[in-house]
C-alpha cells in the first residue's frame, strides 16, 4: 500500500501548477512551518493521498456517519479532500477511488511516517523516532494511575501531544479510555474534544484524525457524540500559541470546557531529539532561562558545578520538556509522560534542569531504559544493552506529577533501570502496564548539587569529592584544538602540507574538484561539501593566496598518541584553534595535561595523556563523548 500512496502523492504534487493556493491554504502553511524545512507542496499531497486511501479502504468500517465526521471535524487544510468522498457516499454510495485491499489494523502513523520519509526523507533532521507500543501505553498507563488518585471526574481531563507525529499517543489514550468499563460511554466519547495534537507536519496530523475516526468505529461509539480533535498545526516553541488550530473548537480551544474550571492536564509523547537544534525562538528561549515572568529556570548554574553546556540544553527534547512543563503549570495540576534523552539523568548541563522539575512537581519518576550504543554495556550470560529505538543516544521515560498544591522543597523521587535485550525491556514495560509485574522503583532523595536522577552514583559521586579538582591545581585550561577539517589542514609532514595549500591556492583548480578531494562526504544539507556555519572554502582560497608567508602558520601538533604531526595553524582556517592554550605550546618547551573529563561508563578512568606541544582534539579518544582538555604546566 506505501508504494501506491507514494505514486498518488508524487502524481498530486506533479498535478499541482506553480503558485497554486487552493485559497490561501498554502501561503498559510509555509507562512507556519517553512521555516523548519517542512515541504509544503509535499503535505498537501501527502494529506489527499493519505484520505484517498482511507477512504477506499475504510469506508466500509466507519459507515456515512463516520464520513461525515471525518468532514466536519477535519482541520480545513484537508477537509477539502474529504468532502468529494462524502458527496459522492451520499448521492451514489461508492468511494471515489477504486477499492483497495487494506489491512483493517494498518498504523496510519507508520504509513504517514514511511509516505513522508519517501516524500521528503526528512526523519532525521527533525529528529523524529517513532515510538513502540510497548512504551506508549506504560506511559499512557502511569498518567492514568496518577489521574485517577485524584477528586476529579472525567470531564475534567485534558490530554495534550505537543509533537504528536502520527498520533500513536492520541489513538493509544482513545483505545485505553474506551476499554475501560467504568468510564460511561459517553464521557469516553466527549474526551475527544479535550484532546490536542500539535504537529509542523499536516499530513501526520491527517493520519492522526484518520486513526481517531478508526479507534471510534471499532469501539463501536456514535459519531455523533464524539467532539472534535483540537488538532494544531505549526511551531510549538515559537509561542503560547503559535497554530493554524481547527477551526470547531470554541474560544478556549477545546470542544467542551469543564464548567467547575478544575482541570488536570495530562501531557504525553516521545518528542524529538536534535541535538544543535535550529528549532529557537526568543520566546521558548526565555521559557529556557525562566525570564519574562514564565516560570521555573532549565539553564540555571547549580552550586559547585561548571556552567551548562549550551549545545546539550539546546536540545529538541529539553525545550518540548519545558513546553509542556509550563502548560502543566498554567493548568495548575497534570502529568508528564515523556520520552526523553538519558542525558537528563545524570548530565552535569542538566542540574539546573533536575532542580526545576524537584521544586515544580511533587513526584518525579524515572525509568532508564539506557541503550547508549557508546557505553556498550554488557550485562550478564554475555547480553548486550540494547536500544528500543535503535538510536544511539540512551533513552529515559519520565513521568512527572503536579497536584495543584505547592510541592515540599524537593519532590519525591523514584527511579528504575531497565538494561538488556530490546524485546526484554518492552516485555517488562507491557507486563508493567497489565499490572502483572510492575516495575520495581527505587525511592532516592537526589543530593545537591547535582541532583542525579539514579539511585547508583551517589556513593561514587561523594568518593569523588574527596579529590582535588584539576581546575584548582592549573591557573589556565582549554580544550584542544578542533579544525572542523583535518583532512585539509593537517599533514603527515610540512611538504606535504605545503602541497595542500598549493592545491587549495591555486586559482586553475576548480573549487569543486577541492571538495572532492578533501571532502568526500556532505556533514550538512545546508551548505556545499565541506562548508560550516562560520567557514567558506571559497573565502579561504582567497585568503590563502593573499599571505605572503606560510610559514607563519605551520606548526608541530601531537595529532594521536606518538603521531607528530603539521597543522595550518590560522584562525581562518581551523575552526576552534583554542589559542589562549595553544599559543603557549606551539614552541614545544612547555608540558602540558591531557586528559577526558567524560569517561566511558564501566571502562578504567585511563583517558589521559601528556605532551609538549599544541594538540588536536582526539588525541586520547576520538568519539562524541566530548572532548580532550589541555592542563599547560605554565601559561606565559
Amino acid at each position: 500500500m506505501l508504494d501506491s500512496l507514494v505514486t498518488e502523492a508524487w502524481h498530486e504534487i506533479g498535478r499541482r501548477t506553480p503558485g497554486e493556493n487552493e485559497d490561501g491554504v498554502a501561503e498559510r502553511l509555509h507562512s507556519l512551518v517553512a521555516h523548519l524545512g517542512v515541504d509544503v507542496p509535499s503535505s498537501l499531497a501527502a494529506c489527499r493521498a493519505l484520505v484517498d486511501h482511507f477512504v477506499a479502504g475504510h469506508l466500509g468500517e466507519i459507515g456515512a456517519d463516520g464520513l461525515e465526521w471525518l468532514h466536519r471535524t477535519a482541520h480545513p487544510i484537508w477537509r477539502p479532500y474529504v468532502a468529494p468522498h462524502l458527496s459522492n457516499a451520499v448521492g451514489r454510495g461508492l468511494p471515489i477511488v477504486e477499492p483497495r485491499l487494506l489491512d483493517a489494523e494498518s498504523d496510519w502513523a507508520e504509513l504517514e511516517e514511511s509516505l513522508w520519509q519517501a516524500l521528503v526523507d526528512s526523519r532525521r533532521d527533525h529528529g523524529v523516532y517513532y515510538t513502540p507500543i510497548e512504551v506508549v501505553d506504560f506511559l499512557i498507563e502511569q498518567s492514568l494511575q496518577q489521574f485517577r488518585k485524584q477528586d476529579l471526574g472525567w470531564s475534567q481531563l485534558r490530554v495534550m501531544d505537543p509533537a504528536a507525529g502520527g498520533g500513536r499517543f492520541v489513538v493509544r489514550m482513545i483505545d485505553r479510555i474506551f476499554r475501560d468499563d467504568s468510564i460511561p460511554r459517553l464521557d469516553a466519547s466527549q474526551l475527544i474534544g479535550r484532546i490536542t495534537a500539535m504537529d509542523i507536519r499536516p499530513s501526520a496530523l491527517c493520519a492522526t484524525h484518520l486513526s481517531v475516526a478508526l479507534a471510534i468505529a471499532r469501539h463501536g461509539a456514535r459519531f455523533s457524540e464524539c467532539p472534535p480533535l483540537d488538532l494544531r498545526i505549526g511551531d510549538s516553541l515559537l509561542g503560547s500559541d503559535p497554530h493554524w488550530r481547527s477551526d470547531q473548537l470554541d474560544e478556549t480551544g477545546n470542544a467542551e470546557s469543564d464548567p467547575t474550571g478544575r482541570q488536570w492536564l495530562c501531557v504525553i509523547g516521545n518528542p524529538p531529539f536534535a541535538s544543535l537544534s535550529q528549532n529557537s525562538s526568543p520566546w521558548i528561549n526565555s521559557l529556557m532561562r525562566g525570564e519574562n515572568g514564565l516560570g521555573v529556570s532549565y539553564t540555571r548554574k547549580m552550586a559547585d558545578q561548571v556552567g551548562p553546556r549550551k549545545h546539550w540544553l539546546d536540545d529538541d527534547y529539553v525545550k518540548f520538556l519545558r513546553l509542556a512543563h509550563w502548560h502543566v503549570d498554567r493548568i495548575g495540576a497534570g502529568t508528564i509522560g515523556y520520552v526523553l534523552g538519558s542525558g537528563l539523568i545524570d548530565n552535569t548541563s542538566f542540574g539546573g534542569l533536575r532542580h526545576a522539575l524537584l521544586t515544580s512537581f511533587d513526584r518525579v519518576a524515572i525509568v532508564n531504559l539506557h541503550g547508549a550504543v557508546k557505553r556498550g554495556l554488557e550485562i550478564a550470560d554475555g547480553v548486550r544493552d540494547e536500544s528500543v529505538f535503535g538510536i544511539e543516544q540512551g533513552v529515559a521515560l519520565l513521568l512527572l506529577t503536579k497536584h495543584g498544591m505547592s510541592p515540599e522543597p524537593l519532590g519525591e523521587f523514584q527511579c528504575c533501570d531497565l538494561k538488556g535485550a530490546r524485546h526484554d525491556k518492552l516485555q517488562k514495560l507491557a507486563a508493567a502496564t497489565r499490572g502483572t509485574a510492575p516495575l520495581p522503583f527505587d525511592r532516592v532523595t537526589p543530593q545537591p548539587p547535582r541532583l542525579i536522577f539514579s539511585a547508583s552514583n551517589e556513593p561514587l559521586w561523594r568518593e569523588f569529592q574527596n579529590g582535588i579538582p584539576l581546575d584548582e591545581i592549573f591557573i589556565r585550561s582549554s580544550s584542544a584544538i578542533v579544525t572542523a577539517r583535518d583532512s585539509l589542514v593537517v599533514a603527515h609532514s610540512k611538504e606535504s602540507l605545503v602541497r595542500q595549500m598549493s592545491v587549495l591556492a591555486d586559482a586553475k583548480v576548480d573549487t569543486e574538484q577541492i571538495r572532492q578531494q578533501f571532502f568526500p562526504r556532505a556533514r550538512s544539507k545546508k551548505y556545499p561539501r565541506g562548508d560550516t556555519r562560520g567557514w567558506s572554502l571559497d573565502e579561504a582560497r582567497e585568503r590563502l593566496r593573499a599571505e605572503p608567508n606560510w610559514d607563519l602558520f605551520i606548526v608541530p601538533v601531537d595529532y594521536r598518541p606518538w603521531d607528530r604531526r603539521v597543522l595550518f595553524y590560522a584562525s581562518w582556517m581551523v575552526d576552534w584553534p583554542r589559542r589562549e592554550i595553544s599559543d603557549v605550546l606551539v614552541d614545544g618547551n612547555n608540558l602540558c595535561l591531557v586528559t577526558r573529563k567524560q569517561m566511558v561508563p564501566g571502562r578504567p578512568a585511563n583517558f589521559f595523556w601528556l605532551t609538549t606541544h599544541a594538540t588536536i582534539d582526539g588525541i586520547v579518544r576520538s568519539d562524541n563523548r566530548g572532548n580532550e582538555t589541555l592542563y599547560p604546566l605554565t601559561a606565559r
